[in-house]
């Protein structure tokens, strides 16, 4: 799975850049022979630079998911286990803000 969607990335990349290729020389800022170069070279980042990224992406997802869930779980009563606010996360209830500052108790925003 994840091959394939490395795959679509990539051919989104190389979409892009021949249209910014095809920008940069209609607006003559580089030649019709440095095009291929310029797409190429760009191409070549891209693919160093997709890992990292969608590494950067995951870090980011779990450090947010991770503090969504810590927000909740001060916010439910005493004595909810872990599976308690993994359910009420699950089920798409209101949950509180993850930019509660630490010195505030976290609830639930009124509708």
């Amino acid at each position: 799975m994840a091959t394939i969607l490395l795959q679509i990335a990539m051919a989104l990349v190389q979409v892009g850049a021949a249209f910014l290729g095809g920008v940069l020389v209609a607006h003559h800022v580089i030649t019709t022979t440095q095009e291929s170069t310029f797409v190429a070279s760009l191409i070549t980042h891209a693919a160093l630079a997709l890992p990292v990224l969608g590494a950067l992406a995951l870090t980011l997802w779990n450090k947010y998911a991770g503090r969504r869930k810590f927000m909740t779980a001060l916010a439910m009563p005493k004595g909810a286990t872990e599976d308690d606010v993994t359910a009420k996360i699950a089920i798409g209830s209101v949950t509180p803000s993850i930019l509660t500052p630490s010195n505030t108790i976290p609830g639930v925003p009124k509708l």
